[in-house]
């Protein structure tokens, strides 16, 4: 049975922010007029708790005994991105893709979301979609971990696997095909500039705006560049002086670290965000073996009580990496704050738990 709508109030869905010389919280303006959103009943206040706009980002400061550069006055942070549901940083873009194609009306006439992904967006597809009365179906790797599968599942969403030998492109490609068809739409994560955008309006404020232009760099794994690109949209409106650490995949290593792809991979016309002008010059990362990123991960997990993700790892080791190369080369000054000291951090995106059963065939001991 098609579920029953209602129009809802909904202030949150149009919130945005003109930049004109002021950035944070002062810069954003919320355009408290109804909007006729057609919503399954109940929806409006699921719509509300998931919006963007809602979600905090807590920034905690790495201990001493995991910053290798703290003799150097380096102070590192962590932003988490999930929040106290676990939920990850990409259902950001999940929703706020959503919405947008809701106010252009893309969503009349649609039953399902099509997706070629099998990481955080798929999964903040899955929770969110339901609020527009959609269903979700993915296209997945073969290879794709089987507890991170089990929550795809869990929150509702099919998926069709393909084998590992015909790589990710088959499945974008097969996402953008069916979404041509009636009654499904392809958001298309890879392509579609409301994925940055929702960094730039909701991520970035949150990261950057409590050092007050302080920040001297800021790491994040690169999958679809929207994280990055977003980022670096706001600094550069903002006309703060933060470098963008990009960080990829080796090439031909033994897997990829989830949700990050190689550079290569990222060159394909497959990924259509300007993720490489968004990286500061020098500051694209080539991540070694995908093991460091997850022996990285449980190290924070020592750190910091819980336990970001793989990609996460590889974000901290980014970081710590681009830090390295600035002191061997003699630069490392030049980020400095007028303390003396230079502040930077890293995104996790998402828990580690998504990805238990990788773990203990990656690593040799997990304890």
């Amino acid at each position: 049975m098609a579920p029953k709508y209602t129009t809802v109030f909904d202030s949150v869905a149009r919130a945005d922010y003109a930049l004109g010389g002021m950035c944070g919280a002062a810069a954003y303006r919320s355009t408290t007029t109804e909007s006729t959103m057609k919503t399954p009943n109940g929806s409006g206040g699921i719509l509300k708790f998931l919006h963007p706009q809602n979600r905090s980002v807590p920034l905690v400061r790495i201990p001493t005994g995991f910053d290798p550069l703290i003799t150097d006055q380096v102070r590192i942070f962590a932003a988490l991105g999930f929040d106290k549901a676990g939920l990850p940083h990409k259902v950001i873009p999940a929703v706020y893709m959503l919405l947008r194609a809701h106010e252009a009306g893309r969503l009349e006439g649609v039953h399902t979301i099509v997706e070629g992904t099998s990481g955080n967006t798929g999964l903040g597809l899955a929770i969110a979609a339901p609020a527009f009365g959609l269903k979700v179906e993915l296209y997945v790797r073969s290879d794709t971990p089987l507890t991170k599968l089990a929550l795809l599942r869990f929150y509702g969403a099919r998926f069709q696997d393909f084998p590992e030998r015909e790589g990710e492109a088959t499945c974008i490609e097969r996402a953008r095909e069916k979404g041509k068809e009636p009654g499904y739409l392809n958001l298309d994560q890879y392509d579609n500039d409301d994925n940055p955008k929702a960094f730039e309006k909701f991520l970035a404020p949150k990261i950057l705006d409590p050092f007050e232009a302080t920040l001297s760099a800021v790491a994040a794994g690169v999958g679809t560049g929207g994280t990055v690109v977003g980022l670096a949209r706001y600094i550069r409106a903002c006309e703060f002086s933060t470098k963008v650490v990009g960080v990829v995949c080796a090439e031909g290593d033994e897997g990829p670290v989830p949700g990050v792809r190689a550079e290569s991979k990222l060159s394909l016309e497959l990924v259509r965000l300007p993720w490489r002008s968004a990286i500061s010059e020098g500051a694209l990362m080539t991540l070694g073996k995908r093991s460091r990123a997850y022996q990285a991960s449980l190290d924070l997990r020592r750190a910091l009580g819980v336990c970001p993700g793989p990609s996460s790892g590889l974000a901290y080791v980014g970081l710590l990496d681009f830090l390295r190369k600035e002191k061997d080369s003699g630069r490392l000054d030049a980020l400095r704050g007028r303390d003396g000291s230079i502040k930077a951090a890293f995104v996790c995106p998402d828990l580690g738990e998504s990805y238990a059963d990788k773990y203990s065939t990656i690593l040799d001991v997990v304890d």
